[in-house]
């Protein structure tokens, strides 16, 4: 039998003491990423599902969405209840036009969850897109260079990248390219823990690793805005054994 498990409640104390948020030590989402987080009405938008089982498990996932309404809010928008489920596209989906030509306000809101199963665990996480009928779309905030320091050194993170950490303080900042809106980074690793796990505006946004674990290990920066947009950078750091 599956459990369903929401995201926010992984963090399991152990002992009483809670984990820190910025380290990923069961199956989690990261983020659900679009690069429309507004859209006109009858517009359609992508989603990508950023999740680490820390485990090295396939996960499978499932997609539905839902009107967001008084009676139908992120906790209530389940596969029974849902408008529509999307097909099944692994980690990502794609929510049709076709489904958004009527919506039920001008600033409608909608609700996208996707559901991750590992081995006996299910574990559910969502994001909102909004359609806009008139004035500007919103756009994920962008990512400026990404700095990884290690003691004096002092190395620029891609994306994809693999970076050997040999002794002194490790720290990771991003230069955020600014605009109007409020901007949080959130740091998080596959080992020890970010301090702050989260850090705001204004740029630059940084936060210490707190070492732990040996060989390779995942970590993420995932910038938000106050509009509800979220960009995220994926890399590694090899620690000799």
């Amino acid at each position: 039998m599956r459990v369903r498990v929401a995201t926010a409640l992984l963090l399991t104390a152990c002992g009483g003491e809670l984990p820190s948020p910025s380290s990923v030590l069961t199956p989690r989402f990261i983020a659900i990423l679009t690069p429309t987080p507004e859209v006109r009405p009858g517009q359609g938008a992508s989603f990508e599902a950023l999740f680490h089982d820390p485990a090295g498990r396939v996960a499978s996932f499932r997609w539905w969405w839902c009107w967001e309404s008084a009676a139908i809010d992120p906790l209530r928008c389940d596969a029974a209840s849902a408008n529509r489920e999307l097909p099944d596209q692994g980690a990502r989906a794609t929510l049709p036009g076709e489904f958004l030509r009527a919506p039920p306000a001008a600033d409608a809101r909608v609700i996208v969850v996707c559901e991750a199963a590992v081995g006996a665990e299910t574990v559910t996480s969502f994001r909102r897109l909004r359609l806009r009928a008139e004035g500007p779309l919103s756009t994920p905030p962008a990512l400026g260079r990404t700095a990884l320091r290690v003691g004096a050194r002092e190395l620029t993170v891609v994306e994809g990248g693999v970076y050997e950490v040999a002794g002194g303080d490790v720290s990771v900042t991003t230069f955020a390219e600014e605009g109007a809106r409020a901007l949080t980074a959130s740091f998080l690793c596959g080992a020890g823990s970010f301090s702050p796990p989260r850090a705001v505006s204004p740029s630059p946004l940084t936060s210490r690793w707190v070492v732990a674990g040996e060989g390779e290990i995942p970590m993420w920066v995932v910038l938000r805005d106050e509009g509800g947009g979220a960009s995220a950078l994926r890399f590694r750091v090899r620690r000799a054994r």
